[in-house]
Order: structure tokens, then sequence, then C-alpha cells
């Protein structure tokens, strides 16, 4: 697992209109064999010992009674065997690998960033984007599918603060529940969570602390919706424009102080769906969601507004899109946030 860093944010509740869509989407993950109760599946290093424990009962079960039982050599299980041990310990040497891929390619890129950029965009306007930030298309691709799977197995939860939206939302905890899940997710967490506070040291940010959330949009969900309940805005407009600008570190006791959003959805959403707003001096400026995309802004000061995905989608828009929102504090900051991962 990767190293420990902690973790808060807060919960939303369930209404009925959601609870329906949500129950839809459950049996629909039955179906394809996800989500639902049941044993956890294993890791692989226990399948491993269970494997080796099962073989040695069944050789002690088929042992004649009183006979001594004479150590002989294993013999050699076949290597194209899923769940032989050979294959289980490359299957564990594998994760271990891909974890450490991860989580040292993440440090590598976000050392690239230029730092003079940062704090001059950042003490200028409040924000700064970087395009193809992960620059790799088998990562990007990997934290997609991990959003997309999430949805599917019934592991997101409605967000009801944009009731009616579409939109869907879970925190990033880690341990060993949730980091099944979503490994490489938790490891762009962890290691962002890390190294920016290194990169920009100038900005004195916590390296150990955090507020990370996937955030995600489905286009069919919205239009079930809609046809639940009538409180839903009816034009495409309303679902950003109703949305008030906001900083999210106004209160004096609010921890946040840089917030980074980044964006593995598809190529083909198009530059009118998602993204953000910022306002300064009256002047709106809106950064649109783009694959491998990269949104950095001072939480403490930057007035802004999330724009919804559905604002601009028609029959050509893909079906879903995700996002991760990072929250960073300062080091300063006496306000411990709530969960650990």
């Amino acid at each position: 697992l990767p190293p420990t860093v902690e973790i808060g944010n807060r919960h939303y509740h369930g209404h009925q209109t959601a609870l329906l869509a949500k129950q839809k989407r459950k049996k629909k993950s039955k179906r394809r064999g996800g989500g639902g109760g049941g044993a956890p599946e294993l890791s692989y290093a226990e399948r491993l010992k269970k494997h080796i424990q099962e073989q040695k009962e069944r050789e002690q079960a088929n042992a004649p009674a009183g006979s001594i039982r004479k150590e002989v050599p294993e013999a050699e299980p076949a290597e194209d065997e899923e769940d032989s041990p050979k294959q289980l310990a490359k299957q564990m040497v594998q994760a271990q690998r891909s974890s450490i891929d991860m989580l040292t390619h993440c440090r590598k890129r976000v050392e690239g960033l230029p730092k003079d950029v940062i704090l001059q965009s950042l003490d200028e306007m409040g924000y700064c984007v970087f395009d193809s930030f992960l620059g790799n298309e088998d990562v990007v691709k990997r934290l997609q599918e991990e959003s997309i799977e999430l949805f599917e197995q019934d592991k997101l939860e409605t967000d009801l603060t944009t009731f009616g939206s579409g939109e869907f939302f879970c925190k990033v905890v880690g341990g060993k529940d949730q980091y099944p899940l979503m490994p490489r997710t938790i490891e762009w967490v962890v290691s962002v969570t890390k190294h920016v506070p290194l990169h920009v040291s100038e900005l004195a940010l916590d390296g150990t602390n955090c507020m990370g959330t996937l955030r995600a949009y489905d286009s069919k969900s919205r239009e079930k919706a809609m046809e639940l309940t009538s409180e839903v805005a009816s034009t495409d407009d309303d679902a950003s424009t109703s949305r008030p600008f906001e900083v999210l570190a106004e209160e004096a006791d609010d921890a946040r102080k840089l917030s980074l959003l980044y964006y593995p959805l598809d190529s083909n959403w198009g530059d009118t769906h998602g993204g953000v707003t910022f306002r300064k001096d009256g002047q709106d400026v809106t950064i649109r969601a783009k694959r491998d995309r990269l949104i950095v802004f001072r939480s403490d000061t930057c007035s802004r507004r999330m724009e919804s995905f559905s604002g601009g989608s028609n029959e050509n828009s893909p079906q879903f899109a995700s996002f991760l929102e990072l929250h960073l504090i300062g080091i300063a900051s006496k306000k411990p946030l709530a969960s650990n991962m």
C-alpha cells in the first residue's frame, strides 16, 4: 500500500429519488457480477497462503491411517494455472511494481511542473492550468477505468448538493477496503499530496494531510432524475449558472490552502463541458474540463464556480465523465482533517 496520508471530507445523505436511480444501477451491477454482498476478494498474498494450506490439508487427509507421512518434493504446479503459487506470487510482485511505478510517475510529473509559473500565476490570477499533466495515455486510461468501475459497482454516492444533475462522488480515504477498488487513484492522491508541497515549498503546504474526492457525471442518471422529479431544472444552462461563486476556505478556521482538479475523462468531451469558472475583479474566466488537464487554484483567496458537464451535452457527447478534486492544507493550520488513509 502507498504511504500514509490523512484525508478528510464531508458526507451527504440519501434522497428517495436518488435511491431509485441508485437501485437500478445496483441491479445492473449485479447482473455484470460487480457490487452486492458476499465475501470480499482475497489479496494475492492471502490467496497464495490459502492455496498452500489447502494443499497440505488434502495431502494429510489422503494419507493412510497410522502411516508416517514421508516428505517428498512437491510437484511443480502448471505455470498457466491462475491460482498456482507461482502465478499468485507473480501477480503479487506485479501489483507492487505497478504501485511503485504509479507513485514514481506522479512524483516526476509534479517535479516537472514549472515552479516559477505556478507561484507567479497563483499570485497574479489565483489559478494556473497544465495540460498533459501525466503525459502517459495508459496511466490516464487506468484512472478513467477505475472511476467507471466504481460507478458500475454502485460505489459512488449521489451528490445531493447538485441534486438531479447526474453527479456522483466518493471520498478518497484509502485503506484495505478501498485500495483494491481504486489503487491508481489513491496512489495519485498520495503522490501529489506528498510532492506538490515539496516542489512549491514557498506555499508552506502540509505534505501529509489532504482532502480527496472522486467526482463523476452520468448523463443517463441525469435523464432519469429529470423524469422522476419536476424539481430538476429543465434547461441545461441552469445546471451551472444557478451555482454560486465561492471562496472555498473563506472561513478563518478552514484548513484548505491549495486545490487541484485533475481530469482523466474521455477525450471526446468537447470544450463546452465541465470545468471551473474563476472570478477576479468582476471578470469571469472559464477553464473547461479536458483529458489529462490539471487545474490548480488558491483555496483561500480564489472565487470559483464549478461548471456542470450537462451544460453542453448533446447526443454526440460521451455518457460518463470523472475528475479528481484534491485540497491541500497549510502547515500552520491548527485544524486537523477528520479521517485517515
